[in-house]
């Protein structure tokens, strides 16, 4: 392989390992790419859905308690929430940011698969695709509508021609 992709749910020591890697794999004249950590959306409300609440969204707990679709002014809280679930969460940042030091000193590619969902000028997260169908399964993991639409992103941002 030419490129080499690293993904995965980073923690301390995947990130100590990576720094101390990649100088060996660089003398083979690979391509690298750094994909950052994926933010969480455990954003919940105690004790509600308790017994559901590790792989229910915020979204899902919307369908669940309203049996439809949130109307736009309802969807834009639902972003607005998400994307506090993700801008407050200081162990991801911290991860993300050692990360993008790492890209930067060895001067590689690093991608955050968060701006494929989030945009923080207007501090929200996208939480359905345009045809209103769900982006995440679970807190942390693309459904197969969501992993379709958030690929043909990919490839208009040009992402997956660098590859």
């Amino acid at each position: 392989a030419d490129t080499i992709l690293f993904s995965t749910r980073w923690t301390k020591k995947d990130i100590n390992n990576l720094e101390k890697i990649i100088p060996g794999i660089l003398n083979k004249q690979k391509k690298i790419y750094i994909i950052s950590n994926q933010f969480n959306s455990n954003f919940y409300k105690k004790n509600i859905f308790t017994r559901y609440r590790q792989n229910f969204t915020i979204i899902d707990e919307f369908l669940f308690k309203n049996k439809r679709i949130p109307n736009s002014e309802e969807l834009i809280v639902l972003e607005k929430n998400y994307f506090k679930s993700y801008y407050f969460n200081k162990s991801n940042e911290l991860k993300n940011n050692r990360l993008i030091k790492i890209a930067d000193k060895f001067n590689i590619y690093y991608f955050d698969r968060n701006s494929l969902t989030c945009e923080p000028m207007i501090k929200r997260c996208m939480v359905l695709t345009p045809n209103n169908k769900k982006i995440f399964s679970d807190p942390d993991h693309y459904n197969e509508d969501g992993f379709n639409y958030l690929a043909k992103k990919l490839f208009s941002m040009g992402f997956l021609s660098n590859l």
